[in-house]
């Protein structure tokens, strides 16, 4: 994806940053939300198996993670996010 930013929209890709990071480590979240305007997430375990088999980390990173996610949203104003949920549906959430 950022090559593609880079590479079609080259104006604007200095404007973007890339994390990747655990969704359950909330001080890690909160340390890439501060002074964002707008977020893109993804962190979901989607595959049906793997969440049988270790259900309580689906439940750490599904629910626990992207409720801190959301909290870092709130608490640092960011205008807008968007989070890929479980369904593969994508979800725009304006806390403002």
């Amino acid at each position: 994806m950022r090559h593609t930013l880079q590479a079609q929209y080259p104006k604007y890709a200095s404007k973007v940053q890339f994390y990747i990071g655990d969704v359950r480590n909330i001080e890690s979240v909160r340390d890439v939300m501060y002074g964002a305007d707008y977020v893109f997430h993804a962190a979901a375990l989607k595959e049906v198996p793997s969440c049988e088999f270790f259900p309580m980390e689906a439940v750490k990173t599904n629910i626990i993670g992207n409720i801190g996610a959301a909290d870092s949203y709130s608490r640092y104003q960011t205008w807008q996010h968007w989070c890929r949920g479980l369904l593969q549906k994508d979800y725009n959430v304006n806390f403002q």
